[in-house]
C-alpha cells in the first residue's frame, strides 16, 4: 500500500496529469478548517449554495479536434489527379477512420472529464475526510458509548442508596442511621401509641374518645405510609434492574464500537489507499487507462488522417475537372466542420461518378507498328536481338479526342516461337511516369509478350500507370527475341478505352 510519502506523489503526478489545481484544493481545505475551529456561528447557506469554500479553477473544455484550416494543408504532387476512382477510394476509407476516430475520441473525451472531476472530487473528499477522522469521526460512538457506562454506573449507585435507604426503614436489624427500622411494626406500633397518648394528654374532655379516634386515625396513616414505601422500593428494584441490563448493553456496545472504531479507520484507509493505486495507474505515463494521454495520442492521430483525407480531395476536385470534366462543387471548410462538410461532398462526388459512369462505354483498339528497325544486341550477356519501332495513335486510330486509358497489352506477327520482351515509353500524357533512383527515363516493361493469337484473352496491363491517360502520340517500343527462333514482322498494340 502507498505511504503518505507516495500518497502526495500521487496527488501531484495526478494534479499534473489532468490539470487539477492541488494548490487551489489545499487552499480550500484549510479554509473549512478555519470556519470548522471558528466560535461563530456556520452559515450553511453561503458553504453550500455560494460555493465560498470551493475555488478549483478545473473545466471541462476538451481540445477541438480540428485545429487547422482546410487551406493549411498543401497539395501533394504524388497523388495524381487523374487517378479519380484510386483518389474516391483512398478518401472514403480514410473518411471512415476518421469517422471512427472522432466517436473513439468523443468517447474518451467522456472518460476524461469524467475521471478529471471523480478525481478532484475524491481528493478534495479525501483532505475533508482527514478533518473528519482528526475531529473524531470514528472515534465518536465509541466515546459516546463509555460516556454512557460513567452515567449508568453513577445512576445505578445512586439507585442503589436510594434503596438502601428503604430497606433500611423497613429492616429492624438495620443500624447506623436514624431512619434505620422506623418503619417496622414496633415501631410503627409504638408510634401509634405515643401519637393516642399525646391525644388524650392534650384533650380536656372526652379524653377516651379522643384517644380511642387518635389510635384509629393514626394507624390508618401509618397503613398507608408502609403502602407508600413498599410500593416505592418495589419501583425501586425494578428501575434498578432496568439500570443494570442496559448497562450491560451499554459495556458491550461499549467493547464492540471500541473494536469498530479500528476497524472503521482501517476500512477507509484501505479504501482510500486503493483509490491513490487507481489514480496512480491513471496517470501513469503510458498507461492504457491515462485518458489525458491517451486523447492527445487519439487527436493527433485523427488530424494525420484528416490532412491525408483533405489532399485526396483536392487531388479528387481537381482531377473529376481534368479527366472527366465533372464540377462538384466545394465550399472550403472551416475549422470544426472539415470533416462533415467533406463526408457530404464525397457523397456527392460518388452519386455523379456513378451518374458519368453509366455514360461510359469500354472499348479496345488495336494499332500496328510500322516496320522494325534492328538496333544491336542486349539482354543476358548480350546474347539477344534488339529491336525498335514506333507505334503512332491519333484521331484516325482513336476517334474519340476524350477516350481515356484504362491500359495496353501487345503482340507480335511473326513466326518467332519464343514469348519475347518489350520496353515501351509512352507519350508523356499517356502515363504517370516515377522518378527513377538512377535517373534513367521511366519505361513500361512488358515482359511476356507473345504471337498474335485471335483465342487468347489478353489483359490490359499497366492500368494503375496509365489510368485515365491519353493514348494520343508517339509510343516508343524496344524489344528483346532470339533472332534464331524465327523472325518477328510487326507489333500491335491494343488499347483498352473509356469513350463517352
Amino acid at each position: 500500500m502507498p505511504t503518505s510519502s507516495e500518497i502526495a506523489r500521487i496527488q501531484e503526478t495526478v494534479a499534473a496529469a489532468y490539470s487539477i489545481d492541488l494548490n487551489s484544493i489545499k487552499v480550500d481545505d484549510v479554509a473549512v478548517q478555519t470556519i470548522a475551529e471558528s466560535s461563530k456561528a456556520i452559515d450553511a447557506i453561503d458553504l453550500y449554495v455560494n460555493g465560498s469554500t470551493y475555488s478549483s479553477g478545473l473545466k471541462a473544455t476538451i481540445p477541438d479536434l480540428e485545429s487547422f484550416a482546410f487551406a493549411d494543408v498543401p497539395i501533394d504532387p504524388s497523388l495524381f489527379p487523374r487517378r479519380v476512382e484510386q483518389n474516391l477510394d483512398e478518401a472514403l476509407r480514410i473518411l471512415q477512420s476518421c469517422l471512427q476516430l472522432r466517436q473513439t475520441y468523443m468517447d474518451g473525451a467522456k472518460l476524461l472529464n469524467d475521471t478529471k472531476f471523480k478525481l478532484e472530487e475524491f481528493m478534495r473528499l479525501d483532505f475533508v475526510h482527514q478533518r473528519e477522522v482528526a475531529a473524531g469521526l470514528y472515534e465518536l460512538p465509541w466515546q459516546e458509548s463509555a460516556d454512557d457506562v460513567i452515567a449508568l454506573r453513577k445512576s445505578i449507585a445512586e439507585a442503589e442508596m436510594q434503596e438502601q435507604v428503604v430497606e433500611d426503614m423497613l429492616d429492624g436489624s438495620a443500624t447506623g442511621s436514624r431512619f434505620a427500622g422506623i418503619l417496622t411494626d414496633p415501631r410503627v406500633q409504638a408510634y401509634i401509641t405515643a401519637a393516642a397518648q399525646l391525644a388524650k394528654d392534650s384533650a380536656s374532655f372526652n379524653r377516651e374518645l379522643i384517644q380511642a379516634g387518635a389510635t384509629q386515625t393514626t394507624t390508618y396513616r401509618a397503613g398507608f405510609d408502609a403502602a407508600t414505601w413498599s410500593a416505592a422500593l418495589a419501583s425501586m428494584k425494578s428501575n434498578l434492574a432496568q439500570l443494570r441490563g442496559r448497562l450491560s448493553m451499554v459495556l458491550r456496545k461499549e467493547t464492540y464500537l471500541k473494536k469498530d472504531a479500528v476497524f472503521r479507520t482501517h476500512r477507509a484507509a484501505i479504501s482510500r489507499q486503493i483509490a491513490y493505486l487507481q489514480a496512480d495507474e491513471l496517470s501513469r505515463k503510458n498507461s492504457i487507462i491515462n485518458y489525458a494521454e491517451r486523447l492527445e495520442q487519439q487527436a493527433e492521430l485523427f488530424r494525420t488522417y484528416l490532412r491525408h483525407l483533405i489532399e485526396r480531395a483536392s487531388a479528387l476536385q481537381t482531377g473529376l475537372v481534368e479527366a472527366y470534366k465533372l464540377a462538384v462543387p466545394l465550399r472550403v471548410p472551416v475549422a470544426g466542420h472539415i470533416l462533415d462538410d467533406l463526408a457530404v461532398w464525397l457523397t456527392a462526388v460518388q452519386n455523379e461518378l456513378a451518374k458519368y459512369k453509366r455514360r461510359q462505354r469500354s472499348v479496345i483498339r488495336s494499332v500496328w507498328s510500322s516496320g522494325l528497325t534492328p538496333s544491336g544486341k542486349g539482354g543476358p550477356m548480350s546474347s539477344l536481338d534488339k529491336f525498335e519501332t514506333k507505334i503512332m495513335v491519333d484521331d484516325g486510330t482513336v476517334p474519340n479526342l476524350d477516350a481515356r486509358l484504362r491500359g495496353v497489352a501487345f503482340e507480335y506477327l511473326g513466326d518467332q516461337r519464343l514469348p519475347i520482351s518489350l520496353e515501351v515509353t509512352p507519350p508523356s500524357g499517356a502515363y504517370l511516369a516515377n522518378t527513377r533512383i538512377d535517373g534513367a527515363p521511366d519505361v513500361l516493361q512488358f515482359g511476356r509478350t507473345c504471337v498474335l493469337a485471335p483465342e487468347l484473352d489478353l489483359k490490359p496491363q499497366h492500368t494503375d500507370a496509365l489510368w485515365n491517360g491519353s493514348p494520343f502520340g508517339e509510343w516508343q517500343v524496344s524489344g528483346l527475341y532470339d533472332q534464331t527462333r524465327g523472325p518477328i514482322e510487326k507489333i500491335a498494340m491494343h488499347l483498352w478505352l473509356v469513350e463517352i
